[in-house]
């Protein structure tokens, strides 16, 4: 390789800019630090050689040698394999990092090498999917008939203790109560049961197979995603996915949907370092549209709940459908369209007030030996303790609220209330709204 008369090195030995950025990313690292300082000094011996010999070999061999411990003993390296082998270096969780490199990568020249591990692993269950895009689905599953919760009412608990036993029967009566309703809310309202792509969770490793629609802030305790995360999710052909959904465990869990719009907030909107960009802008967005500026006040220069449901509330005005609710909105998609509930007859659902009750009749009927275990020293007819806020915190920000936010907001969610039996909170939280 040889060095133009006139073109200086710039002290980086001709490395592209892209390039560039990619080593001062990633200095953070220890041995990325090492090796970028190998680099700037070979980047001076460029330089240096080119103005005392003019020219460069050719052909440089290229070798890495690393340790046991990590360290660097030798490096040989060219331009293209420094960027490969920073390519390797990004954490296996930065998804969205690593096909951002891989993009600069691909354009600085570098070939991309093909295979590669699987996207699926087994936190998958638990990213945060309101800061990454979802991959489009193609698959789209099949309208299924209401069981009335057949598969409930066939459990057999004869193996168990009487004192389980008592719990798991008076437990399967309030799991058929909710089907229950959920079939009576669906046959009034026909035109939402249709056909439609879902994202699902797949456990085919599991007998019986569960399905899982993942809702953002609904979610499990970490016992159960810890269970959840040793059965790992399964990535099913397409060709195969109607069979798997329809012969097995449906599951779906829910909470207030108040409650979780608080939640969402807390996650996304009340903090100062936001997951994305685009929750950054959202903040600054709803501060400068939504605050009222008042003398002497502090603030915080993230947007207060009442600011944020105003901006829920004018931003989903005009959402009706599915379609329009899927497409348009972010995390605060409510649960009849994310999850298609009048069409996929889900078998169990879960709610967040009752989540660790529900959790344990869950892992009975469906044989999770692990979970049960972890609770083997207790009955299972223990208490609720999954309370993140407390109900003091939930009635603090609650009161943020007047009368007419709160009004439209159960009218928003309104068949989410009504289907999952929501529709008696309605009179408690009017209650500490204000005028």
């Amino acid at each position: 390789m040889r060095v133009k008369e006139g073109k200086s090195a710039g002290g980086w030995g001709g490395l592209s800019e892209r390039g560039r950025n990619i080593i001062m990313y990633y200095a953070n690292s220890k041995t990325l630090r090492v090796l970028a300082f190998t680099i700037l000094a070979g980047a001076f011996f460029v330089y240096y050689h080119h103005y005392t010999v003019g020219s460069l070999p050719q052909n440089t061999s290229t070798q890495i040698q690393i340790n046991d411990s990590g360290r660097i003993t030798s490096v040989g390296l060219s331009l293209n394999e420094v960027q490969t082998f920073l390519l390797k270096q990004i954490p296996k969780s930065a998804e969205g990092e690593r096909q951002e490199l891989k993009e600069a990568q691909k354009n600085a020249g570098v070939e991309t090498q093909a295979g590669g591990e699987s996207e699926m692993s087994s936190d998958y269950m638990f990213e945060d999917k309101c800061c990454k895009k979802e991959k489009g689905v193609t698959w789209r599953h099949p309208v299924m008939q209401p069981s009335h919760g057949s598969f409930l009412k066939n459990l057999n608990f004869s193996n168990y203790t009487q004192k389980d036993r008592e719990f798991l029967q008076d437990h399967t009566k309030i799991m058929i109560k909710r089907t229950d309703l959920i079939t009576k809310m669906c046959k009034s309202r026909p035109q939402l049961a249709t056909s439609r792509p879902l994202h699902l969770l797949w456990y085919t490793n599991h007998d019986p197979n569960i399905i899982l629609c993942p809702i953002y802030r609904a979610s499990l305790t970490p016992q159960m995603m810890e269970l959840f995360n040793k059965i790992h999710v399964t990535e099913v052909d397409p060709s195969e996915r109607t069979r798997v959904f329809t012969s097995g465990l449906r599951v779906l869990v829910v909470r207030d949907p108040l409650i979780r719009i608080l939640y969402i907030y807390l996650d996304k909107i009340a903090t100062r370092k936001p997951c994305s960009d685009y929750f950054e802008k959202l903040q600054k967005m709803i501060v400068a549209r939504y605050r009222k500026k008042k003398k002497k006040q502090k603030l915080p220069r993230y947007p207060a709940f009442h600011e944020f449901v105003q901006y829920v509330l004018d931003s989903t005005r005009s959402l009706h459908s599915a379609e329009d609710w899927m497409t348009k909105a972010e995390c605060w998609t409510p649960y009849w369209a994310q999850c298609n509930v009048c069409a996929a007859d889900y078998d169990i659902v879960l709610t967040a007030e009752t989540l660790e009750k529900d959790e344990k009749f869950l892992a009975s009927v469906t044989n999770m030996k692990t979970y049960k275990d972890q609770h083997s020293s207790k009955s299972l007819q223990s208490t609720d303790n999954n309370k993140i806020l407390s109900q003091s915190d939930i009635k603090d920000y609650l009161r943020q609220l007047d009368v007419q936010q709160m009004n439209l907001l159960y009218q928003h969610y309104i068949l989410d209330n009504e289907i999952f039996a929501y529709k008696s909170t309605k009179k408690k939280h009017l209650y500490l709204a204000h005028d």
